[in-house]
């Protein structure tokens, strides 16, 4: 029973996959030409073989679905960029080379975060700086569908008014609305799937009225052939090679901003995967997992790989409970690469914008939305100006800077909150109801029964700021007694001075 369940599970997470690891591997090759997202299209579902079928590994959160990752996707289009300004003489080959090198880096420092046990630092990252990193993410994903929504071939053509093709922006409209539709007209068919079928269709039914000339270009030719570690010959000349030295100089800040993002966003996954499976992960393991899936991604010719919560979610809903429904995910990609690639090469280009869009609108943060109206009220509003000044500032650098300096600022505003928040243990006073009881009328059965049972009832007196340092220490230390014989806890916050956003996220948590 649990193996069918794995095995529907792995093929509905796929299901939901597939479109959105072709649509950040076509990003991230796009601005070196079209001609080349087929290949970009392959690097997706590479990495999303490789970062499932690797999963093997023992340790770490059974039934977390790895995948190509729209923020993972734009660091490595920055990445190009850079790139390709300091290298002018490069080819395409060896500016390619060199982004697998960074995802192959970026492997082998996730890997060591988890041996040296770093993943609980994530949870010291304040939760507006997260938000942040999100909302400029967003953004930054619209502005770069303009425009393939308006027909324009590259990023870097202008905007001008008399060129847009009207039938190729209403196209991936109607493919935007198609996969916002799809969960009402199709509970069983993923939306994004749902959404490229009926986009493609769109595009095809105006072509055969005679106004193909009127619409943008299809994906075209994918490569085909079984994937090899092929670029672990390239890897050795680059690291042996007499420039290795100013060309790990260059690289590696993008390689360990990469592997922060790629951990941060996985390990805040893991909690949903461990809230449905009801247990509690090792970070740490799961770290080492995610290392070894960007590392092989890499070797393969993939781009980097992160924890997907819509994937997960999926996964469990349909029945997958263990590694194998991930194991089984990744034979179903590579089963694609091999015999169905060629299916994939009618798909309109801006068809996959339009999925693309709705993945940036989806990745907007609704908590920071949410507390735009809470400026209007006087309760805690100084800490709602706090959050917002700190979400408003990590996304502008985010969108007008650059994304490396964005994550930069976070994890600098991450230390200012620790130093200036940083305070004594936030538990006051610890005890059971048998010792210590309020003085209120109760009784003589009441008393029998907290006399014999009040060890069951463990009270903590806090005191001082709960924020995201003490939050998570008080976190462990409840969890340490849920073993024992305790089922009910109090939480007495009538010393409590302050209480910020990610405390409380922790806490209900």
């Amino acid at each position: 029973t649990q193996l069918r369940g794995d095995l529907t599970g792995g093929a509905m997470a796929m299901a939901y996959a597939v479109p959105e690891a072709m649509v950040y591997g076509a990003m991230v090759f796009a601005p070196f030409g079209s001609e080349h997202i087929p290949q970009g299209i392959i690097a997706g579902l590479i990495a999303l073989f490789c970062a499932n079928f690797f999963a093997i590994v023992p340790a770490g959160v059974r039934n977390l679905v790895n995948m190509p990752d729209p923020m993972l996707a734009l660091m490595m289009v920055a990445f190009s960029t850079t790139l390709a300004t300091s290298h002018p003489d490069a080819t395409f080959g060896s500016i390619l080379i060199l982004l697998f090198f960074i995802v192959f880096l970026c492997g082998i420092f996730q890997i060591l975060f988890g041996f040296l046990k770093v993943g609980i630092l994530v949870k010291y990252i304040p939760y507006p700086v997260t938000a942040g990193l999100f909302n400029g993410m967003a953004i930054v994903l619209l502005l770069h569908q303009v425009h393939p929504m308006l027909g324009f071939e590259s990023d870097h053509a202008s905007l001008d008014l008399d060129h847009i093709q009207i039938l190729t922006l209403i196209t991936g409209l109607l493919t935007v609305l198609a996969i916002g539709l799809a969960p009402k007209i199709s509970s069983r068919m993923p939306a994004p799937l749902f959404g490229i079928l009926m986009g493609t269709l769109i595009y095809y039914v105006v072509v055969l009225v005679g106004q193909g000339n009127h619409l943008g270009a299809t994906v075209g030719a994918i490569p085909t052939g079984i994937p090899s570690p092929h670029y672990a010959v390239d890897f050795f000349r680059l690291l042996s090679s007499a420039s290795l030295g100013p060309l790990l100089i260059e690289v590696t800040p993008m390689a360990l901003g990469l592997a922060t993002m790629a951990s941060l966003k996985s390990l805040i996954v893991s909690v949903t995967a461990d809230n449905l499976l009801r247990e509690r992960s090792n970070s740490n393991q799961e770290l080492i997992k995610q290392g070894i899936g960007n590392l092989t991604s890499s070797l393969f010719g993939g781009i980097p790989i992160a924890g997907d919560r819509t994937g997960t979610s999926a996964m469990f809903e349909f029945g997958g409970r263990s590694t194998y429904s991930r194991v089984f995910g990744g034979v179903m990609v590579l089963v694609i690469v091999l015999f169905l690639a060629p299916l994939l090469s009618p798909i309109p280009q801006v068809v996959l914008s339009g999925l693309l869009v709705v993945v940036a609108f989806h990745s907007f943060d609704r908590w920071s939305i949410a507390l735009l109206p809470k400026l209007a009220e006087k309760k805690d509003r100084l800490q709602v100006i706090a959050d917002l000044t700190v979400i408003a500032l990590v996304m502008c650098v985010f969108v007008f800077v650059d994304i490396l300096i964005a994550i930069s600022a976070g994890v600098l505003i991450s230390i200012i909150f620790f130093m200036v928040r940083m305070s004594k243990d936030i538990i006051r006073r610890q005890y059971d109801a048998s010792r210590i009881r309020s003085n209120i009328y109760r009784s003589d059965k009441e008393i029998r029964f907290l006399e014999e049972s009040g060890k069951r009832i463990q009270v903590y007196e806090l005191e001082g700021s709960l924020f995201f340092g003490t939050a998570d220490k008080l976190a462990n230390t409840i969890e340490k007694i849920l073993p024992l014989e305790v089922n009910t806890i109090i939480v007495d916050l009538t010393h409590i001075s302050d209480v910020d956003s990610t405390g409380t996220q922790i806490l209900m948590r």
